[in-house]
């Protein structure tokens, strides 16, 4: 069995819990599941301080996405920013998206700001092949207005798309990080677009929702993320 942790960066707004099926925890332990129901998930609510006490309490670990930024200056984001450089130094098996994909890269010295426009609704990511998994144009949710700029030394950049300049990175063999959300589902995305309406804009709000139909990838990214965490390299990726 592996034990997967998520380092928790926000929380669902509780009015939309009932439509979402819980918090965020719930909402990325049915992702990580979806790839093994057997995966052992605990949660630390990064976002109120909670931590793990080492960078060994479990075999890897999930940096979640967040309203928050990065270089917002709250003690907490501090905080987990030393325990990534932590992870890093330790050479712990790391998996940041969105706001944990910034906050790798901000930890570790890269840059990290505003885009400008957000982007909103299904983006498209040409992820590479990598030696956990083979490579492959997928179609993710995204959410988000920050980006990463500049990469931390030592990192390297697997990925290009519509979505951001570096839409995903890898600092070693040991971190792994992606700018959109494969955790999403439409619904949910609809529902953040709704409510963020006034911080995102009227037109491309309306892009957004009008880009949701259809298939997206976030099954098979939450299976290269596992066999990541897991370190497993299948023939087929060498």
């Amino acid at each position: 069995m592996t034990s997967i942790g998520l380092l928790l960066c926000d929380e669902v707004d509780e009015s939309l819990r009932r439509l979402t099926g819980g918090d965020l925890d719930d909402l990325y332990t049915r992702f990580i599941r979806a790839a093994d129901p057997t995966v052992e998930i605990r949660s630390y609510r990064s976002f109120v301080g909670e931590l793990p006490r080492s960078t060994d309490e479990c075999d890897g670990w999930v940096i979640t996405g967040s309203r928050f930024s990065v270089y917002d200056g709250e003690p907490w984001i501090a905080d987990l920013l030393e325990f990534i450089r932590e992870l890093d130094e330790a050479r712990a098996r790391t998996v940041g998206i969105c706001f944990g994909h910034q906050a790798i890269a901000e930890a570790l010295g890269g840059r990290v700001g505003p885009a400008g426009l957000w982007k909103v609704g299904v983006q498209t990511m040409d992820m590479e092949s990598q030696p956990w998994f083979t490579g492959a144009t997928v179609r993710l949710h995204a959410m988000h207005r920050d980006v990463v700029f500049d990469l931390p030394p030592g990192a390297v950049p697997i990925a290009s798309g519509s979505t951001a300049q570096i839409p995903a990175l890898r600092v070693g063999e040991h971190m792994l990080s992606i700018q959109d959300h494969p955790e999403y589902d439409a619904g949910y995305e609809r529902l953040l677009i709704e409510r963020r309406v006034h911080l995102i804009g009227a037109e491309e709000s309306e892009a957004g929702i009008g880009s949701l139909g259809g298939v997206t990838d976030g099954g098979q990214v939450g299976e290269w993320i596992l066999a990541f965490l897991r370190d497993i390299r299948p023939e087929v990726a060498r």
